[in-house]
């Protein structure tokens, strides 16, 4: 009886193991796929009462580090329109810095895949990210392929040509930057994104009349050293209905820029940096066709690289 009892005991604690190595992997296997899920998804916005904006029509507020070599700024204007702006200024000449245009998608269709631009933060370890280039079609989930309007380097690879009506922003190996017209020179290019038109050279407005739109531009200094993104929230009545081109270019001016060109707008125009919360936040309140603050997968997107403060 005594050695029954003994192996009655083995077996119901080898049962008893087995069970507990049951549940701890299944325990693990779902933090895999909450972690999984939380890498995926993009990020939640902000609710709109925890926001703290600038005082109405008193101008951008002062630049605030956020990076090495990276600025970050806001401003809240009611003239002409309600229009909530966001701004980054990158130090071109900062060793720490560095910039991605999205890579292509290899051998699969069209030029690259549409992501979040939350999730191109994550993956490429990236502490900006600021939708540029245009693409086509217009996609409702990630992964799908899209194809790019205009030109398109990522770090050397030329995947996407320029086109005859585009203009262009260029960043040299060397993070040299320029506004490059349709037909110019981009043998260089060592990251590039094609936009739609110039809209300030040499600090005068070229911008063409086009109505107030949730907007997306870029702009450099007139000694080359800073780039700077302006990114202006639109399509949300009487909290920010949008900016023209030329208010884009009065507003990169206004910020330190001599050239300046836009990019694509609306539902697209996302500014993203690096966070705590998920691995990122979007700073802005994208204009989601059907959740607004929410991004879109889309296909063209600029990443910039930059050290902690010391």
């Amino acid at each position: 009886m005594g050695v029954l009892r003994i192996v009655r005991r083995k077996r119901r604690n080898g049962l008893s193991a087995r069970a507990t190595r049951r549940r701890r992997s299944r325990v693990l296997i779902a933090v895999l796929l909450i972690a999984a899920v939380l890498w995926t998804i993009p990020s939640i916005p902000t609710p709109r009462f925890l926001e703290k904006w600038p005082a109405a029509d008193a101008g951008f507020a002062p630049w605030e580090p956020i990076y090495s070599g990276v600025d970050y700024a806001r401003a809240n204007f009611s003239l002409p329109r309600p229009m909530k702006c966001h701004a980054i200024r990158v130090d071109l000449k900062n060793p720490g810095v560095s910039f991605l245009a999205k890579p292509s998608n290899g051998s699969r269709d069209l030029d690259t895949d549409s992501q979040f631009p939350s999730r191109f933060l994550r993956q490429h370890h990236l502490q900006i990210a600021v939708s540029s280039s245009a693409f086509y079609p217009f996609v409702k989930w990630p992964g799908q392929p899209v194809d790019i309007m205009g030109l398109s380097v990522s770090e050397g690879d030329r995947y996407s040509e320029a086109v005859s009506n585009l203009d262009s922003l260029l960043i040299t190996a060397k993070n040299e930057a320029r506004v490059v017209p349709a037909g110019g020179n981009t043998r260089d290019a060592w990251n590039a994104m094609g936009g739609n038109l110039i809209i300030l050279r040499d600090g005068i407005d070229r911008a063409e009349f086009l109505p107030p739109e949730a907007s997306s531009a870029a702009g450099i200094s007139a000694d080359g050293r800073y780039l700077y993104w302006l990114m202006v929230d639109g399509r949300q009545l009487g909290w920010s209905e949008g900016a023209s081109p030329s208010d884009s270019a009065r507003l990169l001016k206004e910020l330190g820029a001599s050239d300046a060109i836009n990019f694509d707008g609306g539902s697209v125009v996302t500014l993203v940096r690096q966070g705590r919360w998920f691995g990122a936040t979007v700073l802005n309140r994208p204009c989601h066709p059907f959740l607004t603050g929410f991004e879109r997968p889309i296909g063209g997107l600029l990443g910039i690289r930059a050290s902690p403060l010391p």
